[in-house]
């Protein structure tokens, strides 16, 4: 939180990729790409509550064992190859209203950005 402002940090991690099959899983230093911005924010002095969107079945049961505070299923059509962030961001904020959880800001990191730091966050 800065001030009174509640902060959200979300990771959207498809299950197909078009360029590198299943890049969201694949590990850097033993760890899986989503693992590495979920990890930052976890860290960030700023950050609320953080939290994944997917479609993946083994990105979802990977983020239960990783003891990912909040993940969720992401619908399969805001997660096709054309389906803009915008779309799966309002997703996301919608389950949260359902929840009567509500945010100022919201923190994008995608998988394959591993070296954005909670520093670099908190920034």
């Amino acid at each position: 939180m800065i001030g009174k402002k509640k902060i959200l940090g979300l990771v959207l991690a498809r299950k197909n990729s078009k360029g590198l099959k299943n890049k969201n899983i694949k590990k850097i230093k033993g760890k899986e790409t989503f693992l590495w911005p979920l990890s930052s924010f976890k860290k960030s002095k700023y950050v609320d509550i953080y939290t994944i969107s997917t479609d993946s079945q083994t990105i979802l049961k990977k983020s239960k064992k990783n003891k990912i505070p909040i993940y969720f299923k992401r619908p399969v059509n805001l997660a096709k190859d054309n389906t803009p962030s915008y779309k799966p961001i309002i997703h996301a904020i919608n389950y949260f209203k359902k929840k009567k959880l509500l945010f100022d800001y919201i923190v994008l990191l995608e998988p394959t950005s591993p070296l954005t730091s909670a520093k670099d966050l908190d920034k």
